[in-house]
């Protein structure tokens, strides 16, 4: 009896094995096709305001509560291909399996599914990006939702802010591990540092929220020569705040805080624009940039969202997109403190 039980279990885990095999190869096209319209996405906004393509050397990591999906043979290596999503001129190869509540990175690393998205590098100095982000599926089952996008809108955004790092990661890279080098090492080096540091400081958190209110005035003016003056006035409040707060074992502040108001900033930018394109969210630009704001969640995203919507009225995306997808990039207040002269 023992044995014809084990043999019954073996056979009933085989047949289950295999019948949920066929349903892996069977959905594979399913399971992504929401991928597709998020690359769509980058190319709809990108092919209008920035001349770059996708990097040729980023691996994607997608994943749902029972299955993950990757571009990279380090994360799934025993399984067959087969082709799914790809940007234009872009054919990927893409494999599927099980993750069992653990999924290997390219870089090596296991992570426990969970509600993320990020970009990084293999290793340090490496020109080779993988790009994470759970399924649709996956954030809705955990209760993420936005009252004023709309899940599916945010979840676009979210892919778009975070491809954007992708593109950037390899050169910003390189500043952040020279940044971590210089800084105390009282707090980590993360998108939302000097918001951790001063997050206490009443006066400090009183100047900061007067300075981004000057950038929207900024944003928001209609009057190239009262933009103009608004982003002089507000380009002083931020020295000012950077030479009172960022001393002592806080200079390196200085460095980080405009790497990220960039990263971030270009990251919420470009989520903005698919948001208010008529091939993409078109919803009001009130509604939209309420929702790229986050209600000041994040600071750097919320003021840096505002330089970009500054610079774009003063040139074309195609005439300074280069300046942050490009090899040798620059940081967003050196660029206006530049237009503004």
């Amino acid at each position: 009896m023992y044995i014809r039980h084990c043999c019954t279990l073996f056979i009933l885990l085989l047949s289950s094995a295999v019948c949920f095999g066929k349903n892996v190869l069977k959905n594979n096209d399913q399971g992504l096709a929401v991928v597709q319209s998020w690359f769509n996405a980058w190319e709809t906004i990108s092919k209008d305001i920035c001349e770059a393509d996708r990097p040729a050397n980023v691996d994607f990591v997608f994943f749902d509560d029972s299955l993950v999906y990757s571009t990279s043979t380090v994360t799934i290596s025993k399984q067959t291909g087969f082709k799914g999503p790809g940007f234009k001129n872009q054919h990927l190869i893409w494999f599927v399996e099980p993750h069992h509540d653990v999924i290997l990175l390219p870089d090596g690393q296991q992570i426990k599914p969970s509600i993320m998205a990020f970009a990084s590098t293999v290793d340090s100095g490496s020109e080779q990006t993988y790009f994470v982000m759970p399924l649709p599926s996956f954030w809705k089952n955990a209760g993420v939702e936005s009252k004023e996008l709309g899940i599916d809108n945010l979840l676009v955004g979210i892919f778009l802010h975070e491809y954007s790092h992708s593109q950037q990661i390899r050169i910003y890279g390189e500043q952040l591990a020279l940044m971590e080098d210089k800084k105390s090492h009282l707090y980590p080096i993360t998108d939302n540092i000097v918001q951790d540091v001063f997050e206490s400081d009443s006066a400090y958190c009183k100047a900061f929220t007067i300075e981004v209110d000057r950038f929207y005035q900024a944003a928001l003016s209609n009057s190239p020569g009262e933009r103009d003056e608004k982003l002089q006035t507000a380009l002083i409040v931020f020295t000012d705040r950077h030479n009172r707060w960022f001393v002592n074992n806080f200079t390196f502040l200085k460095e980080a805080d405009k790497l990220f108001l960039t990263m971030e900033g270009l990251g919420q930018y470009m989520m903005y624009r698919w948001l208010i394109h008529k091939q993409g969210a078109n919803l009001p630009e009130d509604l939209a940039l309420k929702g790229v704001r986050r209600g000041g969640k994040k600071r750097s995203q919320e003021q840096g969202v505002a330089l970009f919507l500054i610079l774009e009225k003063k040139m074309k995306g195609k005439e300074w997109m280069s300046k942050f997808y490009g090899n040798r990039m620059e940081d967003i207040i050196s660029v206006l403190q530049k237009e503004a002269r």
